[in-house]
């Protein structure tokens, strides 16, 4: 196991270092895109090949973006393992980020639109939960988001 952990942590440094990836950018993929290309490198080739066109949606970014390692399936889960876990960082950043005792409120728009709020006077994990209960009815290019109320 500690091979494994070690191309993990080897793979995260590079996407940081060499690709530019980083904490600051994954903190603004609030919408599971690494989550996504995670699950997308997880799927053997074989697999991917066979895909329907629904599924191919499973990847977040342009087609350019996605770098398949074929023939080399310990490279594509050590990607998949590394996007993951930057995934699973950024929740905890972002949970992290928000106070006891502070309240907040829940928006939905987007950056051309603008946002309104759907509710506040929430605590961080009635907002949360909104937010994630939100999520799953709006498109993809609605952005939900939480803020911190002013007081």
């Amino acid at each position: 196991m500690e091979k494994a952990i070690e191309l993990v942590i080897a793979e995260r440094k590079r996407q940081i270092e060499k690709e530019g990836w980083s904490i600051e950018h994954d903190d603004n993929h609030t919408r599971h895109e690494l989550a996504c290309a995670g699950a997308y490198y997880a799927v053997p080739q074989i697999v991917r090949n066979h895909l329907d066109d629904s599924l191919i949606h499973l990847w977040p970014w342009e087609e350019e973006a996605f770098k398949p390692t074929p023939g080399n399936r310990l490279r594509e889960l050590t990607k998949a393992t590394s996007l993951l876990i930057a995934e699973m960082e950024r929740i905890i950043r972002e949970k992290n980020k928000w106070g006891e005792g502070r309240t907040f409120k829940v928006l939905v728009g987007d950056t051309f639109g603008g946002y309104t709020t759907i509710k506040n006077g929430l605590s961080f994990k009635e907002a949360n939960n909104l937010k994630e209960k939100e999520e799953n009815e709006v498109d993809y290019f609605t952005t939900v988001k939480i803020e911190e109320e002013c007081t």
